[in-house]
């Protein structure tokens, strides 16, 4: 059986050293490829990003207006069973990251500097500025007070969690 380099990275990154998700994932390439080679469009079909980077695309998504491809998003991750309130917590992370980001700027920090602060990368500094010109203050503020009203309504039971989070979703406005 062979497997490119490509798709070995693509695994690697996707499972992120979980060694029972990757006895898991690699029966169920094995099984797809049928003693083919195992290509990286075959690990982007069949292996789930982390949800960690669905809600990175997620919170860009929002952070730049584009409600249609949230829901798309999430219409996606919930084909992979991802849980309403898993995304609502880490979008919430995304987004006080974000938060995080606009204080340090406001306090004259170069990009490399708010990186450091923030044990980051660069690029995830230049893409969050890049979402934060296009996102006030208030609606930032709006979102985190939504994803809570949201967590709340879900956890005592006033609303299913897929309705609730797919409200939030549509009616977020920048």
């Amino acid at each position: 059986m062979a497997i490119d380099n490509l798709a070995i990275n693509e695994i690697q990154d996707r499972i992120q050293g979980d060694y029972a998700r990757f006895l898991n994932e690699g029966q169920k390439l094995v099984a797809y490829s049928g003693g083919e080679a195992i290509s990286k469009h075959d690990v982007e079909i069949l292996v789930s990003e982390p949800l960690e980077d669905d809600a990175f695309h997620l919170s860009n998504a929002l952070s730049r207006g584009d409600v249609k491809n949230a829901l798309r998003i999430y219409d996606d991750l919930k084909v992979f069973s991802a849980e309403p309130i898993s995304l609502i917590r880490l979008l919430a992370n995304q987004f006080r990251f974000l938060n995080e980001v606009r204080n340090l700027q406001s306090s004259g920090l170069t990009n490399s500097q708010i990186a450091g602060a923030l044990q980051c990368s660069q690029m995830r500094v230049n893409i969050s500025l890049d979402n934060l010109r296009k996102m006030s203050e208030e609606s930032l503020n709006n979102a985190l007070d939504g994803l809570y009203q949201c967590e709340k309504s879900i956890l005592t039971g006033r609303a299913d969690p897929d309705l609730a989070f797919s409200l939030f979703l549509t009616n977020f406005s920048l």
